[in-house]
Formats: C-alpha cells, structure tokens, sequence
C-alpha cells in the first residue's frame, strides 16, 4: 500500500513541477550572490526559548559576483526529476565540509562549481526567529568564538567567522595556524579568493543559500538545540520546523527540497505544515522500519543514512535491496572522516547506494564521472582477503599495488582479527561484519569470522563476482603440510569451490618480511593470468610463496609440487645466498633454497 502510495506522492511532486515553470516562466535563473542585510533584530529572549517570532521583511540581494555566475546549472533542478537520474547522485554535505569551510556560502559555490547535484544543510533558529545554515547547538566548533546560537541574534551570528578553523584535516583544532587558510577572510584581515567577498565565510541564512541558488534541489536537516538543561529542546526546533515550512512556501520551493531530521515529532510537525514536500523519516520512524513493526509515511522518499551508527552496522546489502524493493532511494553520510574519500564514496555505490552526501564533494564527482567512462563491471575485479586480518601489512602491501593496475578493481573483505590457522572452517552462524579500512585507508568489509566466512560474505552477501580471489600476503610460508592448516590457502580454495579462480601467496618470515619482493612476484602472476586464464578445473588453486631474504635475493619462480613430508628440511628457514641450488623435487626443497615457489592445490 505505501509504495503505491509514495507513487502518488511522486506524481503529485512532478505536477508541483510543473505548475511552478509555468507560474516562474519569467523569472531570472541565473545565481546571485545573495549578499543581504540582517533582518531587523528584536530582543533576545533569555534562555531557554522555547518560542520565537519569525521575521517576514524580504531579504535585499545584491548583483553576483563573478564566482556565483559561473556557477552550472544541475542536471536536476527538483526532487522528482533528481531521483529518476540513473547514475549515482552527490551532495555536497554542509557545502563539502572536509573541502571547505562548513557551510558557508563560499563552500556551496565550489560545489555547485564542482558540479554535484544537490546542496545539503541543517537548520536551526537565531535568539530573534532568523532561520540560519549551522549544525552545532554553538558557534564553538567552526568560529572562534563561543556561545549558542539561540541565545544570539543574526547581527550577532553574521558577524562570526565561520570558517576560523576550516582545513583540509576539519574538524581537527591542533594544526599550525598556517593549516587554517580560511581564517581572517570574513573579518578583512585575509583577502578572500578572487570573486568572493567576506560575507561568503559568515553564518548564512536557509533564505539566502535558498534563493543564491535557485535551480539546486536542497537537502536540509531540521537540527534539535539543547534548551538551558541540556536536554533537546523538541518544542523550539518545531518552531523551526514552522519557519521552514514557511520559508519553502514563500519561495516556491516546494518540489525542490527534502527534508528530515532526527526527531519523529518534528518531522510530524513540518509534514503538517508542509505537506507536499518530500521527506526522510526520523530515527524512531526508521528503526521502526528496519524492524519491520512500522510503515515509512508516503512522502518519505529517501533513507538518509550512515554506513553504521554507534557500532551497529546500518547499510547492508539487505537493506539496500528491502529500500528498492519499495521504490526508496538510499543516501550515505559518513560517521567517520576516514570514510570521506573516492574509494568509500566507490564502495558504496557498488554496493547498490544512489546517493552520497560527500563531506569531499569534488572528489565524488570526479571519480562517478570516471567510473561512467569506464564502468567498474567493465573491468579485471580482484577480491582480496587473508588470515592475518584487514589491517594486517601483507594484505595493505597487495592492495595498495594491485590498486594501480589498469582497469581493475579491487575489493577487500577480511577477517577482523588475526585468524591464522584455521584452514577453510566456517562459522556456524552467519558472521556478522563491519566497516573498516586497510592500514594505508582503502575501504575494506571487516568480517568477525574466519576467512572462509570472509570469502563467503563477499560472494553470497554482498553478491561480487570477482574475476579473482587472492588470499594474501600471508607473513609466514605456507608450504610443505602447512597448506593444510592456512587460513590464507583455505580462503582461496573457499574460492575455487564456489568456482572462482584464486591464488593463496604467503611471504617468507623475516623481520621484517619482505612483502616488496612477493608483490612483484604477485603482480607477474595476474599479469599471466590475465593473459592466459586457465580453466578451474585445470588450474586449480595456485599456492605462491615467496621467501624473505636477508642475503642475496629471490633467485626467480620454481613450479613444483607441494612436499609430502620436510624429510629432514627445516621449512622455516630460507637461503638466499649464492647462485641457487636448482636441486629440489618440492615446494620445501625450493623455497629453503631462496626460490619463490608455485604449486597447484585441489580444492
């Protein structure tokens, strides 16, 4: 019933559409730079407040600069037509804070300018009923001042520099001065890019952002300030709510915003006052959902949501298809810095996401402008795991080198934990995963299992279907009866059983290990593989070693079988000295003799 619902909904948005380009036919397009005088101030209430009135004088503009005329036009200029793009969509989150300072109107011109497709922003109300662009309850987090912002005036807010600690490191407050190149432009100490003024680095007003950039679908968080308890104060964010509801009316921007915020209560409350206007759910709408014991309300176009929140994983494979299935669309929002980068931002729209709210809004945009180029489905893709676990060096070593061949893809999903030894056992409950990262930062899926559940929750749960499986690179040889017991080798005849080609490498103990020395071997390997893929059934798994010399160097690639019994061999050791015994019969005798060894495994 609702997704017929949410249709309708949709329908309703588009002739909302189209009756406002007949009645703004005539009217200008073009961006201005939306300077404006304060509205006139009235007193400040004393906290808590928990009511307002709401200024209603127009806000004067003045001409555009040279910066906001070249601002493009987006390929969507409303919601309806934003979600029926077939690509992936980004938004600039509070103008891409990690670029530029935090929504400021300088930040939502460089994104415009970078070409994303939607302008995101929270809202909250001044001491005196101004609705302004600010995410923090107080000024502290981005100006060098102090204070709550209810508890201020406009002329008192607009006068604060608001990007004082904006870098490319934001929200960090422990860089050199120099880092803060932002700092002094608002207040005329720091001349300001050319084509920008002061007033592109003040606390804004939704009003100003709104009309600065009139054909750019807007994104807006509707914030909840603490009252003078510390608690959330519910009843001054609805006025909040109110004023919104209010402002997107007067500005016939009813098809050209969604909204959302945290809390059901004032989502009821802005539904009700603008009822046309598409939405996200609350937190307890949402949980509501994902339970399966409540219904989205018809206007709740988008789940606007984090990878996962306070240790629960949120985005899920599941997830992701349940929302599609109902004719929702999905938008991500980092709950970490470090998830603020193409390969993340990749990641999720591999995954199935159509949208990312890109704190590096820039970055999103050029790399989906790479990828329909050159579409990922159209490359080499290698899955990569292991058993020494996802911030292991071995495995950060393979990565960051298979990352740099042309066309390939690469995805990581590993064991959270060292889980060496454990050959190719499963869990016998679907383990659970999380989000992580490589030690260099490559976006990885961190499985709390073993890395045959590894190998499983790529393939079954997320679905890829890699060209190849390595595991790898082990710290440690797995040669000789040691095959047996690898996890590394286990993972990739996981792989092979589920009939994907893969190779198990394992570099030489060392302190510390040569990890160079078996990449190159690594990347020669795919190289021939590519080349000249063999059948499964044919090639089996390929077992790689590599040893760690401390002498010499690798002497080249001896193809053998794998040793019975060590005979009397120590197969820890290695010797890389000397031109290179080329007597050997085994995987051991070879590799004790500097050799990097190859052997085919059954699976």
């Amino acid at each position: 019933m609702f997704s017929a619902m949410r249709r309708t909904f949709i329908l309703f948005v588009v002739f909302a559409v189209a009756a406002g380009a007949c009645s703004n036919a005539s009217t200008d397009q073009s961006v201005s730079s939306g300077t404006t005088a304060a509205p006139a101030a009235t007193t400040v209430p004393p906290p808590p407040v928990t009511s307002v009135t709401t200024s209603t004088e127009a806000v004067p503009t003045t001409e555009p600069t040279s910066a906001a005329t070249e601002v493009p036009s987006p390929e969507a200029s409303d919601i309806a037509s934003l979600l029926a793009l077939d690509r992936p969509t980004v938004m600039a989150h509070a103008g891409g804070d990690q670029s530029w300072p935090h929504s400021t109107m300088y930040a939502y011109r460089q994104s415009a300018l970078a070409g994303v497709d939607v302008l995101e922003m929270d809202v909250q109300l001044t001491g005196d009923g101004v609705l302004v662009v600010q995410h923090n309850d107080t000024v502290d987090r981005a100006t060098g001042s102090t204070g709550r912002v209810r508890d201020m005036t406009y002329d008192q807010l607009q006068a604060l520099d608001k990007a004082y600690w904006a870098s490319d490191q934001w929200p960090r407050r422990d860089l050199p001065d120099s880092a803060y190149t932002y700092r002094g432009m608002r207040t005329g100490e720091v001349s300001p890019p050319t084509g920008y003024t002061p007033d592109d680095f003040r606390i804004e007003t939704w009003r100003n952002i709104a009309e600065t950039f009139p054909q750019y679908p807007l994104d807006i968080e509707i914030k909840i300030p603490s009252g003078a308890d510390g608690e959330p104060d519910v009843a001054f964010a609805i006025e909040g709510a109110r004023e919104l509801a209010r402002e997107i009316a007067d500005l016939d921007r009813t098809a050209s915003v969604i909204v959302t915020s945290f809390n059901d209560d004032v989502m009821a409350a802005f539904r009700k006052a603008a009822p046309g206007v598409a939405t996200s759910p609350g937190l307890s709408a949402m949980y509501g959902w994902i339970t399966n014991t409540a219904d989205l309300e018809p206007s709740d176009l988008v789940l606007q949501l984090p990878p996962s929140f306070q240790g629960l994983t949120i985005i899920t494979p599941a997830l992701i298809s349940r929302a599609h299935d109902e004719g929702i669309q999905i938008w991500e929002w980092a709950d970490d810095e470090t998830q603020e980068n193409e390969d993340f931002y990749s990641l999720m729209v591999a995954m199935g996401v159509d949208g990312i709210l890109a704190g590096r809004p820039a970055a999103a945009v050029d790399r989906f402008a790479r990828e329909a180029a050159n579409p990922p489905s159209d490359n080499f893709t290698i899955l990569v795991t292991n058993d020494d676990g996802v911030a292991a060096p071995g495995i950060d070593s393979l990565v960051e080198a298979l990352r740099e061949l042309p066309d390939t893809n690469v995805i990581v999903v590993a064991p959270a934990e060292n889980q060496s030894g454990t050959s190719d056992t499963r869990s016998t409950e679907p383990p659970g995963w999380q989000y992580s990262l490589t030690a260099s930062g490559f976006p990885a899926v961190a499985v709390l299992g073993f890395p045959a559940d590894s190998v499983d929750v790529a393939l079954d749960t997320f679905g890829w279907e890699p060209d190849l499986v390595i595991a790898g690179i082990n710290e440690g040889q797995n040669i000789g009866s040691l095959v047996e017991i690898s996890g590394t080798v286990g993972a990739a005849r996981t792989a092979a059983r589920a009939g994907y080609p893969a190779l198990a490498v394992s570099q030489g103990i060392g302190d510390p290990a040569d990890f160079a020395s078996g990449v190159q071997q690594v990347l020669d390997w795919v190289k021939s593989f590519r080349e000249d893929p063999r059948p499964l059934d044919v090639a089996g798994v390929a077992n790689l070693n590599v040893p760690t010399c401390t002498t010499g160097e690798v002497h080249g690639l001896a193809i053998v079988d794998v040793a019975i019994a060590p005979a009397g061999r120590n197969p820890f050791e290695s010797d890389c000295s000397g031109p290179g015994s080329s007597e050997y019969s085994d995987d051991i005798g070879a590799f004790i003799h500097g050799w990097a060894t190859l052997s085919t495994l059954g699976f």
